[in-house]
């Protein structure tokens, strides 16, 4: 979902390749980082595979 928003944002002109390319970057480190540290926790969360992750 993340990206197709990007890619709109591309095609309006409403933002550059650099900021779409960073934000996505940016947004995916977040969510990463917060699955990480409820894992950590030992928050009962489902085993998140590698795909999943990526998506």
């Amino acid at each position: 979902m993340a990206l197709a928003i990007g890619v709109s944002r591309l095609v309006i002109q409403a933002h550059s390749l650099s900021e779409v390319v960073s934000g996505l970057a940016l947004g995916y480190l977040i969510s990463t980082s917060f699955l990480l540290m409820q894992f950590s926790r030992h928050t009962h969360i489902r085993f998140l595979t590698n795909g999943q992750i990526v998506a």
